[in-house]
């Protein structure tokens, strides 16, 4: 697997096209109306704020997992995904092998993503148990667009809620991993990459 590009030049994940991609929503009762599963995941609720101002708000509550929750689903599902990746893919401490090669065909679908791409990341990740971080990360991939059913049945897509589900449970099993000690920067961390990724992404409206 190479190397996570570098978070220096753009806090982007290997991929996404802004032009493909769709907006982020200003704001963040927007998130909760296009994807209402989002309720099942978390506890607090937007006001009138902005999308970004929540995401602020969530990181300094009582439930700065939340915050993560939030930017899974906040994210258009590819950038999400990448998002996840490069969140896991430095964390070379809690990967086996097996999630390795998972990886592996997370980013080659982030870098050149194309169907046959994806659905080989799903076919991997739906075949491994238990579901570690980097399982559930490649199934965030999967389940990201397209059809969830083998190329010779009819098209079964998956529900919008399934991917930042994934990448959630992905990003808060990581977390669950670490040291006690370690936990809240590594939060902020992620939830911070996060955040540079949503500001930088077009939104429909001239304020952000």
């Amino acid at each position: 697997m190479s190397a996570p590009p570098d978070p220096g030049a753009r806090d982007r994940p290997p991929s996404p096209d802004a032009g493909r991609e769709p907006a982020i929503p200003e704001m963040a009762e927007a998130v909760f109306a296009a994807i209402p599963e989002i309720m099942e995941d978390m506890r607090a609720r937007p006001g009138r704020e902005t999308s970004l101002a929540f995401l602020d708000k969530l990181v300094d509550s009582p439930t700065p997992e939340e915050a993560v929750t939030f930017c899974a689903y906040l994210l258009p599902p590819r950038v999400s995904v990448g998002w996840g990746y490069r969140c896991l893919a430095p964390q070379t401490w809690t990967l086996t092998e097996t999630d390795r090669s998972l990886l592996q065909l997370v980013e080659d679908w982030l870098r050149e993503p194309s169907e046959e791409a994806r659905f080989d990341v799903l076919e991997m990740a739906s075949a491994i148990r238990p579901r570690s971080p980097a399982v559930w990360l490649g199934l965030g991939a999967g389940w990201s667009g397209g059809s969830i059913s083998a190329p010779d049945l009819p098209p079964v897509p998956a529900p919008a809620f399934a991917a930042p589900r994934a990448v959630n449970a992905s990003i808060l099993s990581l977390l669950a991993r670490a040291a006690a000690k370690d936990r809240e920067a590594a939060l902020r961390q992620f939830v911070g990459l996060g955040r540079r990724i949503a500001a930088e992404w077009p939104a429909p409206g001239p304020h952000r």
